[in-house]
């Protein structure tokens, strides 16, 4: 039988999401420290993705921040600290390669896996402090610092030019608790009149 190629998806899954966002954070971070250090992007996606099944697993989330959050604090949880032989040792398995350590080269040498852990504590410290941030000026400001000018522009030019399609369309709404959102269905939530920006609104 033939079958159809699949058909590309325009949105990608929360887990790849994650990935992306961790490997950027990770990729700023040691520019600054250094790159010879910098974890491989597969021991990240591995535990990423070993803690994303078992956040995901065990507790319901409000928001995909918060399973950002979550997945990225139990990430450590997954490192092995003892080698198959019951030696002590990093161990972080290729579960399609039998023998295959991914961690090897911090057995070997340790300021690897040190450069790992320290960089964990500074994505877990900087998403919280992004959490508590309030108003888009500071938002952006600890953004640039966490994930690098440019994507973040890019980031918010898009986000600006949706708000501005939202608002001229008259989909753009403010709700309690929420602020802005184009959620036609959200509580109690009050339309957006749209906007000349040159002194008067338009209804």
């Amino acid at each position: 039988d033939i079958e159809p190629f699949p058909v590309a998806s325009r949105t990608q899954s929360l887990l790849c999401r994650i990935v992306q966002i961790a490997k950027r954070h990770r990729d700023v971070h040691f520019e600054a420290f250094d790159l010879a250090l910098s974890p491989i992007s597969v021991i990240v996606t591995t535990l990423l993705a070993w803690s994303y099944e078992a956040c995901v697993r065990a507790t319901p989330y409000d928001t995909e921040f918060d399973v950002l959050l979550a997945v990225l604090r139990r990430m450590p949880e997954f490192v092995g600290r003892t080698l198959p032989d019951g030696s002590p040792g990093y161990y972080i398995p290729n579960e399609t390669t039998h023998g295959e350590n991914f961690a090897e080269r911090w057995n070997d040498d340790p300021r690897r896996a040190q450069a790992f852990f320290a960089w964990h504590r500074k994505a877990v410290a900087d998403l919280e402090a992004l959490a508590l941030q309030e108003g888009s000026d500071r938002v952006r400001s600890l953004m640039d610092e966490a994930f690098g000018s440019w994507p973040v522009a890019r980031a918010f030019t898009a986000l600006d030019e949706e708000v501005a399609r939202a608002r001229g369309t008259g989909l753009l709404r403010v709700a309690p608790l929420v602020g802005l959102t184009t959620a036609a269905t959200a509580f109690a939530s009050t339309p957006v009149r749209s906007n000349t920006f040159f002194g008067r609104s338009v209804r």
